[in-house]
């Protein structure tokens, strides 16, 4: 065996190369990754007309593995309540709740009556009557029972509706017209009920079950809808009903919730004796004066249990719901602009340059919204840093097993591997999250596609693609 020894410069010479050349080696390997998704970007034929942006990055080593129009604005879609519920879970810890409170004003006599009026505080909580927590279903009935729990036997007053948690805009001035009055798009009120959605059944007893298959849309791709204004009481819209489709369902949002909760609790006191049928109910915006006891309380689940649904399910309804409340603690401020600025100015206090991003709303719906891949990658990695990391990374879908990502069509090698918020609408396809890729390495990701012609479908193949090649490759 043949022995080479080294003189001591010559060892150094050798150990200061290696140590030179580690850098350039990771730096290629970064360089061929990019270069296969920028060949994708290029060749793929479903993304002749879209425009990408694309930013990973490796969460142990900080390197950017890929940048594709990272700095480019770009449409986020509904990856924007990613924004929404971090600053939620920062605010108000993920085991804050709603607090609905039932008071009374006036005086009760040794009879029970109550010389005064029952006040229901609208505490800005969506879950009342929502069907992803079918447990707050009779809500309505929960506030009768505690009254008469309370010992109250009689009102002589009237049900008063407390609407001061927020102001009178419903919903965000730059949703587009087309979006008003569906059940997707509903408004933002301090007291909800039932998803601030109604349904509304048409059949025909002419079909039998088994020719009407259970309940189908009239039209497939767009299901009919009534649509309203916010507060706005009565409609003019009708739906046509096309006997030889046999029965579907149309659905729309309340345009005025406390209403409906007003009315519903106006019936059920008249049914247990605590109201005549002359009595009625006010909804009033200002705070109540003269409250003089609290007679019970509606807590929510925790707001981990309704992130949860935001992230998942992509719930719109209870995004907005979480911007206006983080307007009104935050700036003491009940508004959809408060609530934006407080999720901006948050990004801003974690360490990301918030000049990126714009917000109209906190779901988006609004077509006015902004970030770039670069921004929302730089979020992700920045939230590994907080205490509330690994709530909000819990809230998220997970591929091929829940919510949005469900059956997103990840391979069966990627089950598990990705951990990300959809962002759908009109011509935008996009996934933002974290990955563990074959190797075990982790990285954050933000993948945006606008303006695509091909299908929904072929949109998310695409992402899908994208993806597979980074985590095979890297």
């Amino acid at each position: 065996m043949r022995i080479i020894t080294l003189s001591k410069k010559s060892a150094k010479h050798i150990v200061i190369t290696a140590l030179l050349c580690i850098p350039f080696l990771s730096y290629s390997q970064s360089n061929s990754l990019e270069s296969k998704i920028y060949d994708i970007y290029n060749t793929d034929t479903r993304l002749a007309s879209a425009f990408v942006g694309m930013q990973v990055v490796d969460l142990q080593s900080d390197s950017v593995l890929v940048s594709l129009n990272a700095h480019k604005s770009m449409l986020p879609a509904s990856i924007i309540k990613l924004y929404t519920t971090a600053t939620a879970l920062h605010y108000l810890g993920p085991d804050f709740q709603y607090k609905t409170y039932i008071s009374y004003t006036g005086s009760i006599n040794a009879k029970g009556e109550l010389n005064g009026n029952i006040v229901v505080h609208g505490a800005g909580d969506p879950t009342l009557g929502s069907k992803s927590f079918p447990e707050r279903k009779h809500f309505l009935d929960t506030i009768v029972q505690k009254v008469l729990d309370y010992g109250i036997k009689t009102v002589k007053g009237q049900i008063i509706i407390d609407c001061s948690l927020f102001d009178s805009q419903a919903i965000p001035t730059s949703w587009v017209w087309e979006d008003l009055g569906r059940s997707y798009a509903a408004g933002v009120y301090p007291i909800a009920i039932n998803d601030n959605v109604f349904s509304i059944t048409f059949s025909s007893p002419q079909l039998d079950t088994a020719q009407r298959k259970g309940l189908t849309k009239v039209e497939n791709r767009t299901p009919p809808a009534i649509a309203v204004s916010p507060y706005e009481i009565e409609s003019k819209d009708t739906v046509k009903f096309d006997e030889k489709r046999g029965s579907f369902v149309v659905r729309g949002s309340i345009p005025a919730p406390q209403e409906i909760v007003g009315v519903e609790l106006v019936q059920r006191f008249i049914e247990k004796g605590l109201f005549n049928y002359r009595q009625d109910y006010m909804p009033v915006v200002i705070p109540v004066r003269g409250v003089v006891d609290t007679i019970g309380v509606l807590c929510s689940p925790k707001l981990q249990e309704i992130i949860t649904v935001v992230n998942e399910q992509s719930n719109n309804n209870y995004a907005e719901h979480l911007a206006k409340y983080l307007g009104y603690t935050v700036y003491k401020d009940g508004s959809f602009s408060a609530g934006t600025k407080a999720i901006v100015d948050f990004t801003d206090t974690i360490g990301v340059e918030n000049k990126s991003l714009v917000m109209y709303d906190g779901s988006g719906l609004s077509r006015f919204n902004v970030t770039t891949a670069a921004h929302m990658t730089e979020f992700l990695k920045q939230m590994k840093q907080q205490k509330s990391y690994d709530v909000f990374f819990k809230t998220l879908p997970i591929a091929n097993q829940t919510g949005t990502l469900k059956a997103y069509g990840f391979p069966k090698e990627m089950t598990g591997k990705v951990i990300a918020k959809t962002g759908s609408m009109t011509k935008v396809r996009n996934l933002a999250g974290y990955m563990t890729t074959k190797s075990g390495k982790e990285v954050a990701f933000t993948l945006m596609i606008n303006g695509q012609d091909c299908s929904a479908r072929e949109a998310r193949a695409a992402i899908v693609s994208m993806l597979q090649t980074i985590y095979n490759s890297y």
